[in-house]
Formats: C-alpha cells, structure tokens, sequence
C-alpha cells in the first residue's frame, strides 16, 4: 500500500511539473504576441496532443489564451514572430546598457575622490 502511494505521489508531481510548464510556456507565448496552438505547445513542451487535450487546466488556459487573442492579427510566420521578440530583446539590452553606463559613471566619480583623498593625505 505504501508503495502505491508513494507511486501515485510522483505520478501526482510528475503531473504537475508538467501543468506549470505548460501553463508557463503558455504565457510566455502571450506576452511574446505568439499565436497558442496545441501544436506549437507539443513542440515546445515535447508533451502528447492528449496532455493537452486531456488535462482541463491546460486545456481552459489554452481557451483562455486563444479568447484574449481572438481579435489580435497572427500571422503565422516565424520571422515575424522572431523579429517582434528581437525587437523586445533589443529594448530590453539597450535600457540594461543605459543602466550600466550610468553605473560606470558612477564608480568613475568614486575613484576620482577616493584618489583625490589619499593625494590630501599624502
């Protein structure tokens, strides 16, 4: 009986890393503007067609997905989609340069006064 339980317990975890995994491959799709189709989810999940159709969470957030997208123009080609998610990327490094230039800036301004006072000093 202990066996069978324990059994059950991984099947429970295996189940559900598979649920989050899913369900966050589904909101990355979302934010990255990606039309969520049950194929596209096997492909990046490597998970079966019947996992998806099967499983009632994933299968109502699938739903929930494509009724926020239903009035959004998907195109279906992956240049597209590749360039929109390079252009957020770049976004993203360029406001992260912006950041780090302003923190060499600053560290710069320390080891100027930190040089001016040991030059007092001495």
């Amino acid at each position: 009986m202990i066996k069978y339980e324990r059994m059950l317990e991984a099947k429970r975890a295996r189940s559900d890393k598979m649920i989050k995994t899913s369900l966050d491959i589904i909101n990355k799709m979302i934010k990255d503007d990606e039309m969520v189709t049950i194929a596209v989810l096997v492909k990046k999940t490597g998970f079966s067609r019947s996992f998806f159709n099967q499983n009632i969470i994933v299968h109502e957030a699938i739903e929930k997905a494509r009724n926020v997208q239903k009035d959004k123009g998907y195109n279906y080609n992956k240049k597209v989609v590749l360039e929109k998610t390079l252009k957020k990327e770049c976004e993203r490094l360029l406001s992260e340069n912006k950041l780090l230039k302003e923190e060499v800036q600053e560290l710069n301004r320390q080891i100027i006064l930190l040089k001016t006072n040991i030059m007092e000093k001495i």
